[in-house]
Formats: C-alpha cells, structure tokens, sequence
C-alpha cells in the first residue's frame, strides 16, 4: 500500500474483484485484507429497516456495542451471519432471525430470545443460562456442549437438535418439542418436562 500510494478501500476493492474473478477464494481474500474498521448495519427481518449502524472491525463487536447502549434487536435479522464468541449478555432478541448462523460459543446469558428462529444454526458451547427462549424454533440446532441451566424454554422447538452433552439442568421445557432430538449425555437433572414427549427423542445415557 505505501509503495503503490493505495488507499485500505482500493486494496479490498482489487481483491474483491480476483474472488470475482475466480482467482481466490473468500476466505483467501478475509486473511489477506487489512485490518480496518468497515461499516456494518442490522436490519429488521420483516421491513428492512436499520436497527443498528456503525463502523467496527467485526458485526460481533458492533452487536456487542450496542447492546451495551441497551439497544433492542427485537425482530433483527442475523441470519447466516458469524457471531461466534461475542458477548451478547443481556441483550433483548425477540423473534430475530438467527438461522444457520454461527453462535460457536456466545453468551447469551440473561438474554431475551423468546420467539426468535435459531434453525440450522451452530450453537456448540454457548452459553444460555437463564436465557428466555420461549417459543424459540431451534429445530436442526446444533446445541453440543451447552450451558443452559435454568434455561427458559416452554413450547420451543428442539426437534432433530443436537443436545449431545449439554447441560439443561433445572431447565424450563414444558410442551417443548423434541422429535428426534439428540439427548446424549444430556444433562436434564431437575429441568421441568411437563408436555414433554421423551419418548420421540434420541435418548443415549442422559441424566
């Protein structure tokens, strides 16, 4: 960049064009990109509307930022995108989009995701304690490893969900569903099941 006098954007905008190109991958292209702040913005999954906007070095950090000025993502579209390791404590998630997502690893402790869609997502090792995700639709879920005791879950949708060693003790599940449900290892001392069909689970050596 100092021997050619280029700028940080006209660098990312060659680039760009070698992927379009074909002559580097994705991946190739985030490893070889300078480290600058870049402007990211979360949508509302229905409207389209901005509900969030800034410049940050990562979506995960802008997310976190806000949520510290106590912003509200109710009904927020993060679908497909990487959040991975973020600290999204406390944050308020009602009905936004999370599908395929990848959650590897984020604290969502004390959050508020009641009805949001978290299908197909990646949530192995995430902390969910005391998050509320009633009605929440996790369904092809990849909940390996979890931490969700005292998880807030009535009537949310586990089915085909991986729960291989997760810990959901003293979790709230009444009415949830979990049709072919992986629950390997899964922790469920003490969590409440009422309306819960255990039956329709895969059920390999839990507790």
């Amino acid at each position: 960049m100092d021997d050619y006098k280029i700028s940080a954007t006209t660098l990312g905008r060659a680039l760009q064009k070698l992927v379009a190109e074909g002559l580097m991958t994705q991946g190739e292209l985030e490893n070889k990109l300078p480290a600058y702040p870049r402007h990211h913005r979360i949508l509302h999954r229905d409207t389209g509307s901005i509900i969030y906007q800034g410049e940050s070095d990562s979506l995960a950090q802008l997310v976190e930022e806000a949520i510290s000025r106590r912003v509200d993502f109710s009904g927020a579209d993060f679908s497909s995108v990487d959040l991975a390791r973020a600290d999204l404590s406390g944050g308020r998630f009602c009905k936004a989009d999370f599908r395929n997502a990848c959650l590897l690893g984020t604290d969502f402790t004390g959050a508020n995701l009641a009805k949001a869609t978290l299908v197909s997502s990646n949530l192995f090792g995430a902390v969910l304690y005391k998050t509320n995700l009633a009605g929440a639709v996790l369904s092809d879920a990849n909940l390996a490893m979890v931490y969700a005791m005292w998880a807030f879950l009535p009537a949310a949708n586990l089915a085909e969900c991986n729960l291989s060693q997760a810990n959901f003790s003293g979790a709230h599940l009444a009415n949830a569903h979990l049709f072919e449900t992986i629950l390997k290892e899964t922790n469920l001392t003490g969590a409440y099941l009422e309306g819960v069909n255990l039956d329709a689970a895969k059920k390999i050596g839990f507790g």
